[in-house]
């Protein structure tokens, strides 16, 4: 095991569609951990996402 004292922590910011339905619905779907995976080989282990919902 390697641990990282400093790891960048990247933050995503998407443009999503609120035509397409509900802003949080919509992560839930991008995001469902039955599909999305994070890389265990890439520190650090966690991902900043954003979206704008008005």
């Amino acid at each position: 095991q390697v641990v990282w004292r400093q790891a960048s922590l990247r933050m995503e910011s998407l443009d999503l569609d609120p035509a397409q339905g509900d802003i949080a619905t919509q992560l839930q779907h991008r995001y469902d951990p039955r599909h999305y995976r994070l890389d265990l080989g890439e520190a650090p282990l966690i991902r900043l996402v954003s979206a704008y919902d008005a």
